[in-house]
């Protein structure tokens, strides 16, 4: 028996022996394969009832945190006003420049282009907002 006949025959007593245990006594697939799902959904269910009952949230609409913030409040963030093109721009200038030159060089001259134009960018937005204030 060659190498080849051999995969072939244990491939195919592979084969029979997953269609034996997926099929009852009687030769037929049992059709209650998904009832553990269900319980695991019905059981999680329940317990998220329950987290939602502890916190005191319930099945009730929990509005009551809408008042907190003002809509001002809601629309900045602290790292608004922070321009990110500057803050880049300012980063490299302030790091030693061999630092910056190793960053810099594992680069191609494209990306390397790309961050001399975000670094010239980076100063016009910053001489445009020293102007603006």
């Amino acid at each position: 028996m060659t190498l080849r006949e051999k995969q072939q025959e244990a491939e195919t007593q592979g084969e029979d022996e997953e269609d034996d245990e997926e099929e009852d006594d009687d030769g037929e697939v049992p059709q209650d394969l998904g009832d553990d799902e269900d319980e695991l959904d019905e059981d999680e269910g329940e317990l998220l009832r329950r987290i939602a009952a502890s916190r005191g949230g319930g099945d009730e609409d929990d509005d009551d945190d809408d008042d907190f913030w003002t809509e001002e409040e809601e629309a900045q963030t602290p790292i608004d006003p922070v321009d990110p093109y500057v803050f880049f721009a300012e980063s490299m200038q302030a790091c030693p420049p061999a630092r910056a030159a190793a960053l810099t060089a594992g680069m191609d001259s494209a990306a390397q282009g790309t961050v001399q134009e975000l670094l010239v960018f980076a100063q016009a937005q910053a001489a445009q907002q020293r102007s603006s204030s």
